[in-house]
């Protein structure tokens, strides 16, 4: 669907190679390049310019929060690239040479030769919460590695250092977990989400979060496409007589990693889900294998949950 439900696609697209201080733009219509600063005024400027068209461009971690922004103040529609599919658009369009100005061209072209679908714009509160999931998760990984270290060393003094490190550590997890409670607690359309995202077997506070934060699709796509947002969708390896065994591969890890640990436990205490496990690994699937599935099915059925606006029903 597109951003709208209803609008049809703009004819043309810009293409738009995203670093930390600018952004280089190649627009179809005009064949023009332009260099913009990547910074909030500059953006919205050239944004509140651009007219009817769509922006591509490759998600850059952190370096594209601004330019979605703007466009989203002005509703122009953007595709957020994998940069894997892109990278394979330019191999197998000839292009070996790699600059900004080159990337943005590659881009609009493949905007205009594939037509991919809008991405979802993300609400500032989702937005917020993502960031805030994406620190907590750093932070966790510190408490991780300190812990670690503690369970080798030897020196009292670095004894002491680390559980200190790991105390102030996790002060700062949950002086973070308090942040992310917050807009969970106090937006309306958010808790109501939370609840029913819960409902569901396996589906805890923090893979909850997870979904609201890094899922705007999720009641809005098909099976296929959740599936494959997540990176979880099989995909098939078959030529000619040989068929080889399908793999999930892309789409949004942290995502992936939360439904796995969702599926973990939905099999373990869930007596449907612990059923249809059991059945695949009768059936000689291994175990990581039934997972994953349990795991794509899980959020199939999360998606039309939300989709329906109805809590999860056995």
């Amino acid at each position: 669907m597109t951003r709208t439900g209803l609008m049809t696609l703009p004819q043309h697209h810009i293409g738009v190679d995203v670093s930390k201080n600018w952004i280089d733009t190649f627009t179809a219509s005009s064949q023009q390049f332009t260099r913009i600063a990547n910074q909030g005024l500059s953006l919205a400027e050239w944004a509140a310019g651009l007219g009817d068209v769509t922006v591509i461009f490759e998600a850059t971690s952190r370096y594209d929060h601004d330019l979605r922004a703007r466009l989203d103040e002005v509703g122009i529609p953007y595709v957020r690239m994998n940069p894997l599919r892109a990278g394979q658009f330019a191999r197998a369009a000839g292009f070996l040479a790699k600059t900004g100005r080159l990337d943005a061209r590659i881009l609009c072209m493949m905007g205009e030769a594939l037509r991919p679908e809008p991405t979802m714009p993300m609400q500032p509160v989702r937005q917020r919460l993502y960031d805030l999931q994406a620190r907590r998760e750093d932070i966790v990984a510190m408490i991780i590695a300190e812990q670690g270290r503690l369970s080798t060393a030897n020196d009292t003094f670095i004894c002491r250092d680390l559980k200190a490190s790991i105390r102030s550590l996790t002060r700062r997890r949950d002086a973070l977990q308090k942040q992310i409670d917050a807009p969970v607690e106090t937006n309306r359309q958010l808790a109501a989400q939370y609840r029913q995202l819960q409902s569901a077997p396996g589906v805890g506070p923090q893979v909850a979060c997870r979904l609201m934060a890094s899922m705007p699709e999720l009641g809005h796509v098909d099976r296929r496409q959740i599936a494959s947002l997540a990176g979880l969708a099989p995909h098939a390896r078959e030529s000619g007589l040989y068929k080889g065994k399908r793999t999930i591969h892309g789409g949004r890890s942290h995502v992936r990693r939360a439904m796995y640990m969702a599926a973990l436990v939905a099999v373990r205490w869930d007596h449907h889900w612990k059923t249809v496990y059991l059945h695949m690994r009768e059936g000689g699937k291994a175990a990581k294998t039934a997972i994953i599935a349990v795991a794509r099915r899980l959020l199939v059925r999360i998606n039309a949950m939300v989709r329906n606006g109805l809590s999860y029903q056995a």
